[in-house]
């Protein structure tokens, strides 16, 4: 299977910026497995595209894009705003494509 090609928001690059030395190194292994098999990885949320993975406490929120063998890494959170945060993913989903769309139009994937 060919690998997907993963695209971060700047949240979560600011949000990843600031963890432990231990759970960035985590954060890193996720990411890779993710470029791997994201489709597979993680506990779906609400749509089988929209996943958390979970580490030390706190989760990885992506969404993935087949058709474009991509995933958009959105952001990461703890328990008790779990809620909040995908409510406001799946409120954002147009908004999410347009912006994966534009990111690999700009790397020319597609």
């Amino acid at each position: 299977m060919e690998k997907f090609i993963v695209i971060k928001t700047s949240l979560f690059d600011e949000l990843a910026e600031k963890l432990s030395g231990v759970n960035k190194e985590r954060v890193a292994r996720i990411l890779d497995h993710l470029a791997e098999s994201g489709n597979v990885v993680g506990k779906p949320l609400s749509f089988p595209f929209f996943r958390e993975k979970k580490f030390n406490g706190s989760r990885l929120y992506y969404l993935i894009y087949l058709e474009w063998n991509a995933l958009l890494v959105i952001t990461i959170g703890n328990k008790k705003e779990q809620p909040e945060t995908i409510a406001y993913i799946k409120e954002n989903l147009p908004q999410y494509k347009t912006y994966i769309r534009q990111r690999l139009t700009e790397l020319r994937i597609i």
